[in-house]
């Protein structure tokens, strides 16, 4: 018994090691580091590196990303320096939000230019066009040396603004489906937010510095002009539209219909050759798309790759509106079987846009401006757009109310960052509703977002002490305000408007809801100005010297000694006093243009729940019958042509 008992121990040991060197031994740091490392020298490498450039879709994507981050970090960088170019140029609060309504009214009504520049170009190259505009507006702001020709350069940037946003979002609303669109659209929010953080922190941080006698604010604008005109050439040489048909080439298809037999033939294949080296990138922005055709015959794969895009629409400059053929019409539609004889008369091919000819276009225009679904949106979206114009004050507010420079950025990149994900967010609790609830989950989701909106603003600007004592408190409600007020966009204006039209007049719809929302919104900062000056007793500050006050040489870098920049105890009570005056009477200014549009615009989006599900579907049924009317069309020219091959 006791052998037995001295012996399990020794018997359990030796299993126990025998399982454990079977066992694999467990990562240690060093094993951890040495896989770091390796992978860090795959990924470096230059091929590795440098691969997704030869990829012509994601190329494409990332550069269409940026140019939305840079679009956004242009606009707020104006915003982000109202104090120092209030100092510079003696301008009130009015006054400077006179600035922003000159480059949003400029910019609401060029914004039809983006669909007419779509018919005759890529959308990328729409992008790059106003990239480069903007640039030079830019440049034109940072070496302005008064106030009216900051303003004749910010109607300028407001072109080529533009002409950007709804290139883009027509771009992004071709890339998703109906049941993930509000996720896509969340995506473009969530990324091109990160251009606010940029736009304001850049002008933020070096508002406070002067370079080689220049001032900093100046500086920022010469930065992001040398960005943007980088940005501009690149989306010129590299960026590829996935549907790149334009006027000239529609025109040419439509020639080649009333020639004969074997003219046609051999004169539509060099054509059709150079449209599939831009369409076989029909995924770029549309990877579903490319379903049918793996459901094809692989004899008919050639002649598939080819006729497939000139059967489906994805934006104002697709030739036709339905979806791909099945395979026997696609072989007709092109040419014949390389195992038959050529048919004797010309293949059937699909009639041009008439919204390429300048009347259609108009048509178009008016035929969206009848949804009634889309006059209910744009009526809502003029006023919600007006708290977020207001906005632009929220740099010089908590600038005044004693916040440095550098907490002043950091609140407004975490609400941004908020804002960002809370977009992401949206758009998805959007595509949930949807989901459950065709005819009002999204509406509803917006109606959540306009209660909270009302709620958080006046927690901000009426509730919570106006001191810089409570930086974590004003962190809590700018990043609730964040996640919680930045839903409607992407998860219920955007999807909506891609449903109430058909996929041509996608990039029209868009524009006229930028003109609109923009041409009105554009009146908040001077109103928030207005009313801050004329009711609530703001008191512009006094001109300064000169706007490149330094405390060192001018012949290199040094910190400014403007009043804007030291917010330390060592300022007198009366400049405190006055900064604390102009702080309420600017928070003033803000809430009433902010909690009271809110509220009106969850009340407006009650009256889409009548008016939704009927656009929605009548565009729906129209689309179906372009479908069944193109495919017969289509169908009875390939009998045509199989019979005159037997």
């Amino acid at each position: 018994m006791s052998l037995k008992a001295r012996s399990s121990p020794r018997v359990g040991s030796l299993a126990s090691s025998s399982t454990s060197s079977l066992s694999p031994r467990p990562a240690t740091i060093k094993d951890v580091a040495i896989r770091g490392v390796s992978s860090s020298r795959y990924y470096l490498r230059a091929d590795v590196m440098w691969s997704w450039w030869k990829d012509v879709r994601l190329r494409t994507l990332v550069l269409v990303n940026i140019a939305a981050i840079v679009e956004r970090a242009d606009e707020a960088l104006l915003p982000a320096v109202y104090n120092e170019v209030g100092q510079a140029f003696h301008a009130s609060p009015q006054a400077l939000g006179t600035l922003t309504l000159v480059r949003a009214l400029v910019q609401a009504f060029t914004c039809p230019l983006a669909p007419w520049l779509a018919h005759w170009m890529p959308r990328v190259r729409v992008i790059a066009v106003g990239a480069f505009t903007w640039a030079i507006a830019t440049l034109g702001v940072g070496v302005a040396t008064n106030y009216y020709e900051v303003a004749a350069w910010r109607g300028l940037n407001g072109v080529g603004l533009a002409l950007v946003i709804p290139a883009i979002q027509s771009l992004v609303a071709d890339s998703a489906t109906a049941s993930t669109r509000g996720m896509a659209f969340g995506w473009l929010q969530f990324v091109t937010n990160f251009g606010n953080i940029l736009g304001f922190t850049l002008g933020i941080s070096l508002a406070c510095y002067t370079f080689f006698g220049l001032a900093g604010w100046r500086m920022a604008f010469i930065l992001v002009t040398a960005i943007s005109l980088g940005l501009a050439a690149m989306l010129w040489l590299f960026a590829h539209d996935p549907v790149p048909t334009t006027v000239k080439s529609v025109e040419a298809l439509t020639d080649l219909a009333d020639d004969a037999g074997a003219q046609e033939e051999h004169s539509a294949a060099p054509l059709l050759s150079a449209e599939k080296g831009s369409f076989q990138e029909d995924h770029i922005l549309n990877p579903e798309k490319q379903q049918p055709r793996h459901q094809q015959h692989q004899q008919q794969q050639s002649q598939d790759d080819e006729s497939a895009p000139l059967q489906s629409t994805a934006s104002h400059r697709r030739l036709s509106a339905t979806s791909p053929s099945p395979p026997s019409s696609h072989s007709s539609l092109l040419s014949s079987s390389p195992h038959s004889p050529p048919h004797p008369s010309p293949p059937p091919l699909p009639a041009p846009l008439p919204s390429l000819r300048s009347s259609s276009f108009l048509s178009d225009i008016l035929k969206v401006l009848r949804i009634r679904t889309f006059q209910l949106i744009i009526a809502q979206g003029v006023i919600g757009s007006f708290p977020w114009a207001a906005g632009a004050f929220f740099p010089m507010w908590l600038e005044l109310l004693g916040f440095s420079h550098a907490s002043t950025a950091f609140l407004l990149s975490v609400f941004t960052v908020a804002c960002s994900l809370g977009g992401l967010f949206g758009g998805w609790f959007g595509d949930v509703m949807a989901r459950r609830w065709p005819d009002g989950g999204r509406l509803v989701c917006a109606q959540i977002s306009a209660g909270w909106a009302v709620v958080l603003s006046t927690l901000l600007l009426r509730v919570v002490p106006q001191s810089p004592d409570y930086f974590g408190l004003y962190l809590v409600v700018l990043t609730l305000m964040g996640l919680l007020i930045s839903w409607n966009a992407a998860g219920t204006n955007n999807p909506i408007f891609a449903e109430i039209v058909p996929e041509r007049l996608r990039t029209d719809i868009y524009a006229l809801d930028r003109t609109f929302e923009m041409s009105i919104a554009a009146f908040a900062p001077p109103t928030v100005g207005y009313l801050a000056q004329a009711w609530f007793g703001y008191i512009p500050p006094s001109p300064l010297a000169a706007d490149t006050t330094a405390t060192g040489s001018e012949g290199g870098i040094s910190s400014s000694s403007s009043s804007s920049c030291s917010r330390s105890s060592s300022r007198s009570h009366a400049e405190m006093a006055a900064d604390a005056r102009n702080a309420e009477a600017l928070s003033l200014g803000l809430f009433w243009t902010m909690a009271l549009p809110f509220a009106i615009c969850c009340v407006c989006y009650g009256w889409l729940y009548w008016t939704y599900p009927k656009d929605r579907d009548n565009v729906r049924a129209e689309s179906a019958a372009e479908a069944r009317e193109e495919e017969t069309r289509l169908g009875g020219g390939g009998e045509e042509g199989g019979e005159g091959r037997c």
